[in-house]
């Protein structure tokens, strides 16, 4: 049986895309919302403040989102439902809600 190279895959290959993907400071995962739907007819990504909208055969449609828009946008366009944390850990909603006002400052 003959196998590539990418089927030979080591924890370490995973611990270091996931330092890279989530947990480096500069990494654009960490500071902005970024979100993918796939569904047969349309395909909704809101990254950071921006919901983009793509239809086959259609130019994609951008729009702004604002700060509570950003917050629900989770759940509304991803189905994905943040709930308040337990109270000794960080409140990903609070935190969605700082980065959301910072991006519309031009912060980040």
């Amino acid at each position: 049986m003959r196998t590539s190279l990418l089927d030979n895959r080591c924890p370490a290959d995973f611990e270091l895309l996931s330092h890279f993907c989530l947990s480096h400071p500069r990494s654009p995962f960490n500071h902005r919302l970024i979100l993918q739907r796939t569904q047969p007819a349309v395909r909704h990504m809101p990254i950071g403040n921006t919901l983009t909208e793509i239809r086959a055969g259609v130019a994609p449609v951008h729009r702004e989102l604002g700060v509570e828009e950003v917050l629900f946008a989770p759940e509304k366009v991803g189905g994905v439902a943040l709930e308040p944390d337990e109270p000794d850990e960080p409140d990903e909603i609070e935190s969605l809600r700082t980065k959301a006002g910072a991006m519309r400052a031009g912060r980040l």
